[in-house]
């Protein structure tokens, strides 16, 4: 069973330090339970140490896809995988300390035209399936099937057995290959302004004269009415 994790590059959201995302460090663990299973974590960008801290939690070998760490990296990976063509694609639910938005494997899935599944803290193997456990609201719980190939994102009640162990950090083998530069383009931003509240009257101060839902006419011959008298000119009968 070929598996292959993807790998952000996760900051810590008050320091900024790198910092590997927990949710893709679980995926890692539940990989590992699988039998038979050839595991590969995948990143595009640059080499960080958040994802080389992924190789200190049991992970063996990385992919390394790289390109400039702001472009999207959706081109990129969708490319690998398309030439990897593997069994399960394990995620995380969303990076940390970035731009991400958890979007990244539902894009994933309709470019592979596979199924994904949410949330899950448990996987298992059944032939051409595997069996996925959902963590839901309230400490729910509910068991779907998946036909393999397959996209599964990561919740954070996932079992966590795959310790730091700083030796195996420097034993694994990454593999770079050249990613598919992807610019993102700037949105557009505008300063924000307030916009005047709509109320149902008109008020004309200066003359005194409040009209509340007048008809249109009606508010046009009392505009016309007030600016003529403001500028001091006199209206034709």
């Amino acid at each position: 069973m070929n598996i292959v994790i993807l790998l952000s590059a996760g900051r810590d959201p008050r320091s900024g330090h790198p910092r590997p995302v927990r949710t893709e460090l679980q995926a890692i663990a539940l990989a590992r339970t699988l039998p038979d299973a050839t595991i590969t974590g995948l990143h595009a960008g640059e080499p960080d140490p958040a994802i080389l801290d992924a190789f200190a939690h049991g992970l063996t070998v990385i992919t390394l896809l790289r390109q400039p760490p702001a472009d999207d990296p959706f081109p990129a990976l969708a490319a690998e995988l398309a030439r990897l063509a593997p069994d399960l694609i394990l995620a995380g639910r969303r990076g940390i300390g970035g731009t991400d938005t958890g979007l990244l494997p539902y894009r994933l899935a309709h470019a592979r035209n596979v199924p994904i599944a949410a949330d899950a803290i448990a996987i298992t193997r059944a032939g051409p399936h595997c069996n996925i456990t959902q963590a839901l609201p309230r400490a729910a719980r509910r068991r779907i099937t998946l036909t393999l190939p397959a996209i599964v994102t990561i919740h954070d009640a996932a079992p966590f057995e795959s310790p730091y162990i700083h030796r195996t950090r420097h034993t694994g083998h990454l593999t770079e290959r050249p990613g598919i530069p992807a610019p993102i383009a700037p949105s557009e931003t505008r300063p924000y302004r307030p916009r005047p509240k709509l109320i149902a009257e008109t008020r004309l101060t200066s003359a005194g004269t409040i009209m509340t839902n007048p008809a249109p006419d009606e508010a046009a011959i009392a505009i016309l009415d007030y600016i003529a008298r403001f500028r001091g000119v006199k209206l034709p009968e």
